[in-house]
């Protein structure tokens, strides 16, 4: 119940945000190198993160993995083939406040599709966390993991 509760409280936000110009000198730059100092959930967190954060684009950076957001809300789509399936992930990005939350679809040619639910937000500066909520779609799953980083 604990990761619907997750779930709920972020869609809420989605739908209640603010997307005025005004509420964009307002948001925080995830830029930097950050070390893992902490995770909860029933997932894992990278144990490091590279971000760079530019006007229209947030890339982050998870050991092997590199993933490219679209700031403005558009469709961000990367496609990997597998030894054993194929699977697109398509991203939107959207600003909260001051919390930027990138919601994932994954859709795979053998185990189905999922969604992922990554919030990145800055707690009083120094330490940036993020929050994922993972839902499969295609047979009931949810699992949600907190990770809490600090600048390398």
């Amino acid at each position: 119940m604990k990761g619907i509760s997750w779930l709920a409280l972020v869609l809420a936000a989605l739908a209640g945000s603010d997307s005025r110009p005004a509420a964009q000198s307002r948001r925080p730059d995830f830029s930097g190198s950050w070390k893992l100092t902490s995770s909860s959930g029933s997932g894992g967190s990278p144990s490091r993160l590279t971000i760079v954060q530019k006007d229209a684009t947030l890339t982050v950076t998870a050991g092997e993995r590199i993933r490219t957001y679209n700031l403005d809300g558009a469709d961000t789509e990367v496609r990997e083939v597998y030894p054993n399936t194929a699977a697109t992930h398509t991203s939107q990005a959207r600003w909260v406040g001051s919390a930027l939350i990138i919601a994932t679809t994954t859709a795979t040619s053998s185990i189905g599709t999922w969604q992922d639910m990554d919030v990145y937000s800055l707690d009083y500066g120094p330490k940036l966390v993020v929050v994922r909520v993972v839902t499969q779609t295609t047979s009931p799953m949810m699992a949600t993991t907190t990770g809490v980083y600090e600048r390398n």
